[in-house]
């Protein structure tokens, strides 16, 4: 499986260097190009900053961005890769917000509080996957499968609950 990731802050990373070693990724990209590269260095891959330069051969984009800045990727990055699926890694946003703009749409949510400096047990790492296509969810189980050992099926409804619950 071809991966890029949208992102450079703690999510991304982590994920970055949790998947790498099972999985190719193919890009990692930010705004801010310095960013990026600190990610990408880490996986041996390439470094990027705008939209344009996404490799259209990617089976799969891990969107690992602010809340706020979900929909804006999304409306920018659909256009170059129309049947790649498309995930987001929060707990509160619902699928419905990538299936508004994209066919295949998912989310990706770990329950997991991520730094920098520490590392992540992802083999506990609760994972809550989500899809608008079966194909997709089949997919993305068994990627979160080969991450951990907690893997779930939630609805955007039941990851919201599930979230709010966990920040509290």
């Amino acid at each position: 499986m071809r991966i890029t990731l949208i992102g450079a802050g703690r999510v991304a990373t982590q994920l970055a260097l949790a998947l790498h070693t099972q999985y190719q990724i193919v890009q990692v990209y930010s705004r801010n190009l310095q960013h990026a590269q600190r990610v990408a260095d880490k996986v041996h891959t390439q470094a990027i900053d705008q939209v344009e330069q996404l490799n259209s051969q990617t089976d799969l984009v891990i969107i690992a961005v602010s809340d706020q800045a979900i929909e804006p990727i999304i409306q920018s990055i659909k256009v170059y890769l129309p049947q790649c699926l498309i995930v987001h890694t929060s707990g509160s946003t619902a699928l419905s917000m990538i299936e508004h703009h994209h066919k295949r749409a998912g989310v990706f949510y770990p329950l997991q509080t991520f730094s920098f400096e520490r590392g992540v047990n992802w083999s506990e790492t609760p994972l809550f996957v989500e899809a608008s296509q079966q194909q997709d969810v089949e997919l993305l189980t068994t990627l979160a499968n080969s991450l951990s050992n907690n893997v779930y099926q939630y609805s955007s409804k039941q990851r919201l609950s599930l979230h709010l619950a966990a920040v509290f």
